[in-house]
């Protein structure tokens, strides 16, 4: 049998067991604020377009869900500070355990919402469109003649598009 750091002759180290958990919550708390943040662009930058209806309750809605992800991955350090195997710990260590499990409920609902919440206004025209498709071919439905003089497009691409007009 492979024994690991956590486990000794007398059995599962449950301090070093529970320290390794706590490090794998904190990255998961990591991860979902990087995703949040990327919402938070999102949001920032097609609220700016006026392309979101309640771009301020979306944005309230991302900041408190940031601001408490942050305040869950300080208790989780907090967390791993205590030794399980110690009595005099054992109440504080709950007590992190329960305020962290009740707020990242209150984050996975805080999600929730946001989610239900991002919709994009499709009637409000897109500036700077990307017109390049997930396969690297062009797509010129999705483009104005607005977005070709954007400064990433081609002399090429301009003049097909003109092209393409003059032939409908």
């Amino acid at each position: 049998m492979i024994k690991g750091p956590s486990v000794t002759k007398t059995g599962l180290d449950k301090n070093n067991f529970t320290q390794k958990k706590t490090m794998a919550q904190g990255f998961m708390v990591m991860a979902l604020i990087t995703a949040s943040t990327t919402q938070l662009k999102l949001v920032l930058y097609e609220g700016i377009h006026d392309r979101i209806s309640l771009f301020e309750f979306v944005m309230f809605l991302l900041v408190c869900s940031i601001l408490v992800q942050i305040l869950v991955g300080i208790l989780l350090f907090i967390k791993s500070r205590y030794n399980i195997e110690d009595p005099e710990h054992h109440k504080h260590a709950e007590m992190a355990n329960n305020w962290v499990t009740g707020l990242v409920m209150i984050v996975v609902i805080l999600n929730v919402f946001i989610s239900a919440f991002i919709m994009l206004d499709g009637s409000k025209p897109c500036e700077n469109v990307s017109c390049v498709g997930n396969d690297g071919s062009l797509n010129y439905d999705q483009c104005e003649v607005s977005d070709l003089s954007h400064p990433g497009w081609s002399g090429v691409a301009t003049q097909e598009k003109k092209h393409d007009s003059k032939d409908i």
